[in-house]
């Protein structure tokens, strides 16, 4: 799988009644706000919004606005780890960060993150913790899918 670098390329497909389709393309760099030109993630929230997450950070697009977030050792409610793998919501709405360093809800309400870490599994604390992809299924759980360490 190959990753897009130096810039999110953001591609809009409108179709009209005749089934044509017109492609528009948006370049989205670091200039423009990105934490990082290296785009692993995007999610689309109920709001619209699109969260972008990238080697360097989280961001979130507003349309009028890039928003963004990182890690702050001193703050216990920022990202958890600036490497974020993937993005997605639950059934309220919450979205649902996987980090290198473990999992973040975003709490709208305070503009933060809840940090969820995860205590037991295969003995190792830090392999556990690096999550590289979320998915919701519909009945209030969240199915994680780590990073092995051999």
């Amino acid at each position: 799988m190959r990753r897009l670098t130096h810039a999110l390329l953001v591609m809009a497909l409108a179709t009209s009644s005749s089934v044509r389709a017109q492609l528009i393309f948006e370049h989205i760099t670091p200039a423009d706000g990105l934490p990082s030109d290296q785009v692993l993630a995007l999610h689309e929230d109920r709001n619209g919004f699109i969260w972008i997450g990238t080697d360097g950070g989280l961001a979130r697009h507003e349309g009028v606005r890039i928003r963004t977030w990182h890690h702050d050792r001193k703050d216990p409610r920022s990202l958890a780890n600036n490497v974020v793998w993937d993005i997605n919501a639950d059934e309220h709405g919450t979205v649902w960060i996987a980090t290198d360093h473990g999992l973040c809800a975003y709490d709208e309400r305070r503009g933060d993150f809840d940090r969820v870490l995860v205590t037991r599994a295969y003995h190792d604390h830090t392999s556990a913790n690096r999550i590289h992809r979320i998915m919701p299924d519909g009945h209030g759980r969240l199915w994680l899918a780590d990073v092995w360490s051999w």
